[in-house]
């Protein structure tokens, strides 16, 4: 099989090739994650060297090259936003994920801890549900007993769309998702944002076990940044919002546009 990447094709070996149902054992829903942000013309070698070391890619029947479409919540002042902002160790995301391939959807709530780790709680919904997932019974009682703040405040602030290739390393301790084409549309004011020319790789870990792909991407010398989809694309789709503190990473992701 071959994996697609513009005008490159990378050959995947049938033993490095994982299906969605063997990826069910490496959910990873209390770990720990190491985000890096590079240029896009480095997804290549980063892959090739990625497999030669022992990584599998996840293929969707024969695509592996997924697409994602994401809804954020947030409340009318932005406090999950400003939590972030802020500096706040312990904070929540609300979110709704479509798997357009698969046509599964979720309302996801994200937890980070003082310790830096991250808890993820979902609950399937229909794909149409994405923004009315308030008139489903079950999912709005699975937000307010979930949520920190009062549920009902929520409403839809940004939409982020991208596509992610999901590798996982020989153990199945570790699984790293390479997105790119990013897209962000801020469903507050109309603002549109779309950072395409980079790749954020997300190193997801069980524990605190040795990583090859950390070792990959300082090879290839890609930066380690923490990178929050929601948070940046908010700073870059509303310049009233707060925003000191990701000022240095917009300054960085403009760079790499360049590239």
């Amino acid at each position: 099989m071959s994996l697609h990447i513009e005008s490159t094709s990378i050959a995947v070996p049938k033993d490095r090739v994982i299906t969605l149902e063997m990826m069910k054992s490496v959910k990873l829903m209390n770990r720990t994650d190491s985000k890096y942000v590079g240029p896009a013309s480095k997804l290549e070698v980063l892959l090739s060297t990625a497999i030669d070391r022992g990584y599998s890619v996840q293929a969707v029947g024969e695509k592996f090259i997924a697409e994602y479409d994401t809804y954020y919540f947030d409340t009318p002042s932005c406090d999950c936003y400003l939590m972030h902002h802020n500096g706040h160790l312990t904070r929540q995301k609300l979110r709704t994920r479509l798997y357009k391939d698969s046509s599964h959807a979720f309302i996801e709530i994200k937890n980070k801890n003082n310790r830096g780790r991250t808890k993820k709680k979902r609950m399937q919904i229909p794909p149409e549900s994405l923004l009315k997932w308030k008139e489903i019974p079950e999912a709005a009682d699975f937000a307010r007993g979930m949520l920190k703040l009062p549920y009902d405040t929520f409403s839809a602030a940004l939409r982020t769309s991208f596509r992610r290739i999901t590798l996982v390393n020989r153990e199945r301790t570790e699984r790293v998702t390479i997105d790119m084409g990013l897209s962000f549309s801020n469903l507050r004011n109309g603002r549109t944002a779309r950072p395409g020319n980079i790749i954020i790789v997300e190193v997801k870990q069980d524990g605190t076990t040795g990583s090859t792909m950390k070792g990959i991407l300082t090879e290839l010398k890609i930066r380690r940044m923490g990178f929050s989809k929601y948070c940046i694309g908010t700073a870059m789709t509303d310049p009233g919002i707060r925003q000191n503190r990701f000022k240095e990473k917009i300054r960085f992701t403009n760079k790499l546009q360049t590239c």
